[in-house]
């Protein structure tokens, strides 16, 4: 029965997503931070739901079905010719990858990557494209000074908060330890674009977590 809730909850992401574009007729960039934020939302209840083993084997299926999705263009709310961006194939292989090296070493710090792979990430995204007016280049793009601020501000929320309810503000040297953690993470989602932050940040914000809880 968790399986199947699991399943359901996968395809009511990209339902959703496919609702924003094609009845409301939202702009690609807002119905794939959809799909982005409500996605990691799921991911973060996995543990609720199955073993990470189940989860790693649902999340690789799913996988597959975006690969099959892009070169067919079935779901496009997902998928950006034009930008040229790897996201919503690197998403789930992310999460594939915190799942089978993070989340059997700390849970907490799995659903720490996949808030901020959900929230920090999709909300720098949007907010940066939108509303950001100074550009910087990277590896392949370019983002915003604006998206970034709100990339640093979000995740250094979410590494308080986790470090509040799971460990504790001790000494100095651990409210350091988190924003440097924070500047880690806001560099390397800075520095990567068309997609590949998606792969990096769950891995990389999970080991921070599981040393800073």
């Amino acid at each position: 029965m968790n399986i199947l809730i699991v399943i359901f909850l996968y395809t009511s992401v990209l339902i959703i997503s496919e609702f924003a574009i094609r009845v409301f007729n939202t702009s690609k960039l807002t119905s794939r931070k959809i799909s982005h934020v409500l996605g990691s939302l799921v991911s973060f209840s996995l543990p609720l739901l199955v073993s990470y083993q189940i989860a790693v084997v649902l999340g690789s299926l799913f996988f597959v079905v975006i690969l099959y999705s892009k070169k067919k263009s079935l779901f496009k709310s997902i998928h950006d010719k034009k930008n040229q961006s790897y996201g919503e194939i690197f998403f789930p292989l992310g999460l594939i990858l915190a799942g089978l090296f993070i989340w059997p070493v700390s849970v907490p710090a799995y659903q720490g990557a996949c808030l901020i792979l959900g929230l920090s990430d999709g909300l720098a995204g949007y907010l940066g494209y939108e509303w950001g007016r100074h550009k910087y280049n990277t590896f392949g793009g370019w983002k915003t000074y604006e998206g970034t601020i709100i990339f640093f501000a979000s995740t250094l929320t979410i590494l308080l908060a986790y470090c509040h309810a799971y460990s504790s503000f001790d000494s100095v040297f651990k409210i350091v330890s988190i924003v440097v953690a924070a500047f880690i993470l806001t560099t390397a989602e800075g520095l990567l674009s068309r997609g590949f932050d998606n792969l990096l940040l769950p891995v990389l914000s999970g080991l921070l977590l599981i040393a800073l809880l």
